[in-house]
């Protein structure tokens, strides 16, 4: 590995979102290592077939407050950030929808190196949102011309009334979505209390 140490809650929180994406979407992948940052590899790596896939993963947030907050475990409520953060509650889908076109602009201006694939994973911060609004939302964005992903996921948290759990969206190349369903509304699967990157524990279906 390079010389570069990464921060081990930021390797966790990347890992965790990696593998709800390959588990979703390529299940007979290989977790291998994380990505070296000298050789300009994405964060997370895994075997798929003869191909060497790279995740690279990353969140959208409200603002950058909002992020702080979240990264140490302080996350008031969400009328609470609305007013702490000064952003109108009546527009948080804007917000986080301009956050995701922001982390993917971001993401491809950087060259990355020494995979055969470049996935882009982009974990959702957003007590305001549900299904609904996250689909319109995404429907929404604009990617740039030129960019360096195979495949770009969306993952994020359902709300109760959507049925609770995790869902991840791919919404490049093509529409696809996978729901991981809390173990409630499990019927024939392997379900698993795993403590997710808050230290929280989250159900998660076993494929």
């Amino acid at each position: 590995m390079g010389s570069r140490k990464r921060n081990y809650k930021k390797y966790e929180v990347e890992l965790f979102y990696a593998n709800k994406i390959v588990r979703a979407f390529a299940p007979t992948a290989i977790f291998l290592t994380i990505g070296d940052a000298d050789w300009r590899q994405p964060d997370v790596l895994y075997g798929f077939g003869e191909q060497l896939i790279g995740i690279e993963i990353t969140g959208a947030y409200y603002c950058d407050q909002h992020a702080k907050t979240i990264w140490t475990a302080s996350r008031p409520t969400a009328r609470a950030q609305a007013i702490i953060y000064k952003f109108s509650i009546t527009e948080p889908d804007k917000l986080i929808r301009e956050s995701v076109e922001k982390r993917i602009v971001e993401k491809s201006k950087k060259k990355y190196q020494k995979v055969n694939q470049v996935w882009l994973g982009i974990h959702q911060e957003a007590e305001l949102s549900d299904k609904t609004s996250t689909d319109l939302a995404l429907k929404q964005i604009r990617l740039p011309k030129l960019h360096p992903f195979t495949r770009i996921f969306l993952v994020h948290r359902l709300p109760w009334h959507d049925g609770s759990g995790y869902r991840v969206v791919q919404f490049f190349p093509t529409w696809e979505t996978y729901w991981f369903k809390p173990p409630s509304q499990l019927v024939e699967a392997i379900f698993a209390l795993q403590p997710g990157p808050s230290g929280k524990t989250d159900f998660q279906t076993e494929r």
